[in-house]
């Protein structure tokens, strides 16, 4: 993925405008090729947010970027 179109998904939310920012500052990052059902990714987002939880560690916007893919319905 292109850093510029990568640049416009990252829109609106507070976590996502702290990504843009890390992005901004020169961050490298990584998009693998092919996609995956968005409900897949959904199941492996609550279990890093149980997993998270459980050792007390703070998450920003973890648990909205799982609802999100699970109510998302296509692939990614």
């Amino acid at each position: 993925m292109e850093r510029l179109r990568l640049e416009l998904l990252l829109a609106g939310d507070e976590v996502s405008s702290a990504a843009l920012a890390a992005l901004h500052a020169g961050t490298s990052y990584v998009v693998w090729d092919g996609t995956t059902f968005a409900v897949s990714l959904a199941r492996i987002y609550r279990c890093r947010l149980r997993r998270t939880l459980r050792r007390g560690i703070e998450t920003s916007g973890l648990e909205g970027a799982g609802h999100r893919l699970g109510g998302y319905g296509q692939p990614v």
